[in-house]
């Protein structure tokens, strides 16, 4: 491995598209990054790429017999960022995802105003992909520097996306946290983000892409997996408003509650769920907006069995 500050993490599981990923990186023009390839305990062996990409970049490759991703993606992603002896930057990016060009090199001319800014989280403009590498969006660009929580809530709004192979982090900063295993690993790079920037400023290069594939196959993309994903989002808006309600301000807390009973609804047969919830919003004096929201749930119930009753 060369001595580098950059150090790229690809939790590996699926042959499709793995190619293109490997190529992408082949092809940067600023080689001073090193790459670990963790295999998830795939059926689908890829050593006949790694051993076609293995001089391209520095690689190192490393099979697991468990299939840890099965159980718990974040897992899986932990022991493969274990793989990275020591680094200052690290990025975890999809083993169908691209990386631009230029990525590297962009990273590198704009590190000096990165460490000056104090950011602890940088971002790449993402364009999203289809299986053909077809551009699916334009590219989604930031602010230079925006703190985590605007973005948080732009997102919310629907303004803009994100994904985790997009984001470097300072690998100090991400020990410190490290990861939180939602299920299905859903808004797990959200919280990551708010998280490692300490709900700061997020340093952004908009002269480079990272192209993030919706593919159909991948968790992002399915819909057979909603039931694991409302499970993640409650968890997530509970972590976040349990912990944190005190870095938003009114308005935003109100989107953050908006967001969370929306989930609810999903998963409201969960007991300690139903006790998480209540005990937030009693002990908050939340106690109209709980009255509502019991009142509206009651609704829902009501109507959803009157329309299954009618369907018989």
């Amino acid at each position: 491995m060369n001595d580098t500050m950059l150090s790229i993490i690809i939790p590996y599981y699926k042959i499709d598209f793995f190619e293109d990923t490997l190529k992408s990186l082949s092809l940067q023009t600023d080689k001073r990054f090193n790459v670990f390839i963790g295999n998830d305990g795939s059926p689908d062996d890829p050593s006949a790429l790694i051993e076609k990409y293995q001089n391209h970049f520095d690689l190192e490759y490393h099979k697991f017999d468990e299939n840890l991703g099965k159980y718990s993606l974040i897992k899986q992603w932990e022991r493969c960022i274990d793989l990275v002896p020591d680094t200052t930057w690290i990025q975890i990016i999809g083993d169908d995802d691209i990386l631009e060009p230029t990525c590297v090199e962009a990273f590198y001319e704009n590190l000096d105003e990165i460490n000056r800014s104090g950011s602890q989280v940088v971002r790449y403009a993402t364009r999203v992909i289809d299986v053909s590498s077809d551009f699916l969006t334009d590219s989604f660009t930031h602010p230079k520097t925006e703190t985590s929580i605007n973005f948080f809530i732009r997102k919310l709004n629907g303004l803009t996306r994100s994904s985790l192979p997009e984001y470097v982090f300072k690998f100090e900063s991400f020990k410190a946290v490290g990861l939180r295993d939602f299920p299905l690993a859903w808004h797990s790079d959200d919280i990551l983000v708010l998280e490692v920037s300490d709900f700061g400023n997020i340093y952004t290069i908009n002269e480079a892409n990272v192209l993030f594939r919706s593919s159909g196959i991948n968790i992002s993309s399915k819909q057979d997996n909603n039931g694991p994903k409302a499970y993640a989002s409650f968890a997530y808006y509970n972590h976040l408003i349990s912990l944190y309600s005190n870095r938003f301000d009114k308005n935003q807390l109100n989107l953050l509650l908006d967001n969370w009973e929306r989930a609810f609804y999903n998963i409201k047969s969960v007991p300690k769920f139903w006790i998480q919830f209540s005990s937030y919003y009693l002990s908050h004096g939340l106690v109209l907006r709980y009255t509502n929201f019991i009142g509206r749930s009651l609704k829902r119930t009501i109507l959803h069995k009157l329309k299954n009753r009618s369907k018989k």
